[in-house]
């Protein structure tokens, strides 16, 4: 039969990974539902930091702030036979063409995930 389908929580969060909102998700501090813990795909397979706001975006470098990890990708668990397991993530649109601009002030992130 087919598999049911996997949920995936992508989005800009707005607070680093030693955030609590984002600590609370991967269950790095009590959460609030049972058993729901998500996999930071960046911590899972990326490389580096993975700076989704960066100082050297142009719309965001008049902020005048740090350099952080702002959007995530987030998985469940993988199941077994490893469904659900994240095997790259990296930032895109933070290499930009002489002369144009970035579509957004952050930075995206993508993951591959095995279904």
């Amino acid at each position: 039969g087919e598999s049911p389908p996997l949920p995936v929580l992508c989005g800009m969060l707005g607070g680093s990974p030693d955030s609590d909102e984002v600590r609370m998700l991967t269950g790095k501090a009590p959460i609030p539902v049972k058993d729901l813990v998500w996999i930071d795909a960046w911590e899972a397979a990326g490389e580096g930091h993975g700076d989704t706001w960066s100082s050297s975006n142009p719309f965001a470098a008049a902020e005048l702030l740090p350099s952080k990890r702002t959007s995530y990708v987030l998985a469940p668990p993988p199941a077994a036979g490893g469904r659900g397991h994240v095997t790259k993530a990296s930032v895109f649109a933070n290499s930009l063409i002489p002369g144009s601009l970035p579509p957004s002030c952050h930075y995206g992130v993508v993951a591959d995930i095995r279904y």
